[in-house]
């Protein structure tokens, strides 16, 4: 995409709300193909949510006209909020530290050790992702790739069995007006802190598959 962008002139903008600062094991996804983007939208990570923030950085090549001094009027008005700024610096402080980008990395390939035993089950269709940020695509039967029809409640099922288990799950289609809802399946996304251990991985993981085998007898 990059060479396709540089050869018509055209700008190559990433979205790393939710995959920046560290949810991949590097500060961004982009790191992973060694590419630059020329606009970057961050978000959600850049505060680990403690503070409603989020921000947008330029190349350089982006930047000549305003280091020309170029007239730029622009701005928000929260922008530059002195609370989202500081809650931003110290998170870079504590993944560097901490290290979370490294601990990323090792616990991630521990969650996607599970990925057979995920994929066992007669409803998991999928499982990809990258880091500790997990999908599991859920359909009613892999054979034929059928999916659940919105009467079944499948997803909203799912979600209760799973705080049964002591389990927040998300599904990026949970409240989506999609008709119909499940025309994809139901995308289930597993995304742990940074500072996960090996040992709640394990305890996570065992969760995960007990309750969907609970689920799984529930829906078929």
């Amino acid at each position: 995409i990059r060479e396709i962008c540089d050869r018509y002139d055209v700008l190559l903008i990433a979205d790393e709300v939710v995959t920046g600062f560290g949810r991949t094991g590097k500060w961004f996804a982009m790191e992973h193909f060694s590419v630059d983007a020329d606009i970057m939208s961050m978000a959600k990570g850049i505060s680990s949510c403690y503070v409603p923030f989020g921000a947008v950085s330029v190349s350089s090549r982006i930047n000549v006209p305003f280091e020309q001094g170029f007239p730029f009027v622009h701005g928000y008005t929260f922008g530059g909020h002195p609370l989202g700024c500081a809650a931003g610096c110290e998170l870079i402080h504590v993944i560097r530290d901490e290290k979370l980008l490294e601990n990323c990395t090792a616990q991630g390939e521990r969650v996607f050790s599970y990925r057979d035993e995920l994929l066992s089950h007669p409803t998991v269709a999928d499982v990809r992702g990258w880091g500790l940020m997990m999908a599991l695509e859920l359909v009613k039967d892999k054979e034929t790739m059928a999916f659940f029809d919105k009467s079944v409640d499948a997803q909203e099922l799912f979600q209760s069995i799973a705080l049964k288990h002591g389990l927040v799950m998300y599904s990026s289609l949970y409240g989506a007006a999609r008709q119909p809802a499940f025309r994809r399946g139901v995308p289930i996304w597993i995304s742990p802190p940074l500072s996960i251990t090996s040992e709640e991985v394990d305890e996570m993981m065992q969760r995960v598959l007990a309750m969907l085998s609970e689920w799984e007898g529930a829906v078929l």
